[in-house]
């Protein structure tokens, strides 16, 4: 137990070298503690209520595990390999009928595979659209009409640039100078706007001083990002709504603006949002997201960059359970590392 501790605690090369054993072991280890606190992990499934369902890479290439958490306890329930409606599908499988008919709200993303799982394995459960990622949505949104702006104003700059190298020899010092004006201007503007990425993305009230003041530049002179920014806020309004009517207001207006403005990434925007509109009513109605699942994922993130990987993909989920959930490994007279004894 105290080599699984130390391996949960340290670093691969700290925890080898204090308990003086290779690393493989000090791996088994944790193995072994997990499968002595938790003989049958299907335990967790008991009162799941509001559970959660986001992926994390594990290794370079696209490598993902899935992990299905619960809201209520704040614990990582199911860890698999994958993720895709197979790997879904095999934790619903692996619950009894009343389990399944217990579970009242899934949050997660908008993949198709996980909203075709729950209406088959759970139909009376409501599914949650986690307001992250369609804020992401919304920063993705904002940041291609950004680009397409510093493209165009640069596009501009040398255009002029290539018209005053085809200047004849005799042309006025006055239309040189009032070219070389325009195109200083052109790059100046794209340098603004090339730099007020973050600016653009953040939420107002968390902007300091500077980058307000990048983001008053960026917008200045620029209708597309004032409408771009606009929109991007009036998104956040929809999931700031206390009620469904709050909400279909907010999404009206920014329908409006969507449409005054012809920007087709907000078009695109306002379409997914229509798309998804019962799923996000759900999220406003029970205040439902996946902020702790995306907690556990980081906690993940760290538990194998601290290893270097795992090779074998057992220990990664055993080590997975014993951090990312209310087991705590006994140590001898002292009960649970930070809880009563055993």
């Amino acid at each position: 137990m105290l080599a699984a501790l130390m391996a949960m605690r340290l670093n691969r090369k700290a925890a080898s070298e204090l308990m003086r054993i290779d690393w493989a072991t000090a791996q088994e280890c944790i193995n072994r503690a997990r499968q002595m606190i938790e003989p049958d992990p299907k335990v967790r499934y008991e009162g799941l209520v509001h559970i959660g369902i986001d992926e994390t890479s594990y290794a370079k290439g696209h490598k993902y595990l899935t992990t299905v958490a619960s809201q209520d306890t704040d614990t990582v329930v199911r860890a698999a390999d994958g993720h895709d409606a197979a790997t879904f599908s095999g934790f619903f499988e692996e619950l009894t009928e009343e389990q399944r008919a217990g579970i009242k709200c899934v949050t997660a993303d908008a993949a198709k595979w996980i909203k075709s799982c729950v209406g088959k394995y759970c139909p009376n459960a409501k599914l949650c659209l986690d307001a992250f990622h369609v804020i992401e949505w919304a920063l993705n949104a904002v940041d291609e009409v950004r680009r397409n702006e510093w493209n165009a104003l640069r596009e501009a700059a040398e255009a002029i640039e290539r018209k005053m190298a085809a200047l004849p020899p005799g042309t006025p010092e006055e239309e040189r100078g009032k070219l070389a004006s325009e195109m200083a201007q052109k790059k100046e503007a794209a340098l603004k706007i090339k730099g007020a990425r973050f600016a653009l993305g953040m939420n107002l009230e968390n902007l300091t001083p500077y980058q307000r003041e990048k983001l008053e530049c960026a917008i200045e002179g620029s209708t597309a990002l004032t409408c771009a920014h606009r929109l991007k806020e009036l998104a956040r309004l929809v999931f700031h709504a206390g009620s469904r009517a709050e909400a279909e207001d907010a999404f009206e207006e920014y329908s409006l603006v969507a449409r005054i403005s012809k920007l087709k990434p907000f078009e695109k925007l306002g379409e997914s949002l229509r798309n998804h509109w019962d799923s996000i009513m759900n999220t406003i109605e029970h205040g439902l997201s996946n902020a702790r699942i995306e907690a556990n994922n980081n906690k993940i993130k760290l538990m194998i960059r601290k290893a270097f990987g795992f090779r074998v993909m057992e220990h990664l989920f055993s080590i997975i359970m014993l951090g990312c959930s209310n087991l705590r490994i006994p140590l001898p007279n002292r009960g649970g590392y930070g809880m009563k004894a055993f």
